[in-house]
């Protein structure tokens, strides 16, 4: 195995996707990169032409994941033609779910990477959450998208986590007789706080 190659990333998004997968098999030959070079959001022809020209320079393999086929296509072809190893992460598996599901593919770029917003949206809904439980962290209501009021054991922080999970900022504050609200809530707009009632029978 060659210690000195250059691994080159091709994606029309952020290619971190390839980078992982790269990066682990080449762990099974005790091995690794002595530089990765990544060519993010490629959506043209001249930008595969500055792919080649650098993986033209050492020795290298490149990987992409693009799915634009015409994109992919002339990414391969190129490759082929200066005899670059080059693997396509994306297409037969594009190609097999095209088959097995009878949908024609989106070729729409950086949807993965929609889904990882998403989830670290709901990663820091969760930590604002616990931040601000039980009136902790009043100074950051504010910043909460939704403010949940209540008396002790009305459910307010399972409740709290739950709307969390969902990716809403989500801060709890107890009713205490004899301590009063923070003054900040006064501050914030009535549309984000919340009341819990609970019977007095349940209560007890």
């Amino acid at each position: 195995m060659n210690d000195g190659l250059t691994l080159i990333i091709v994606s029309d998004s952020t290619g971190e996707t390839a980078e992982y997968v790269v990066q682990a098999a080449m762990l099974q030959f005790d091995a690794v990169f002595t530089r990765v070079l990544r060519f993010r959001h490629v959506d043209g022809v001249e930008k595969i032409d500055k792919v080649i020209a650098a993986a033209s320079e050492k020795p290298s393999v490149l990987v992409c994941t693009l799915v634009d086929l015409g994109m992919r296509e002339a990414l391969v072809s190129a490759c082929a033609a200066r005899k670059i190893p080059c693997v396509d992460l994306l297409g037969p598996l594009l190609d097999m779910l095209e088959s097995s599901l009878g949908k024609t593919r989106r070729e729409k770029p950086g949807l993965l990477r929609k889904l990882d917003d998403e989830y670290f949206k709901k990663i820091k809904a969760v930590e604002f959450a616990i931040q601000c439980d039980d009136g902790r962290g009043s100074d950051l209501l504010p910043e909460a998208d939704l403010v949940i009021l209540g008396v002790s054991r009305t459910g307010k922080t399972p409740l709290s986590m739950y709307i969390a999970n969902r990716g809403y900022r989500t801060a709890n504050i107890p009713l205490i007789p004899e301590v009063d609200p923070p003054d900040i809530l006064r501050f914030i707009s009535p549309s984000k706080v919340v009341g819990l009632t609970l019977s007095a029978e349940r209560l007890v």
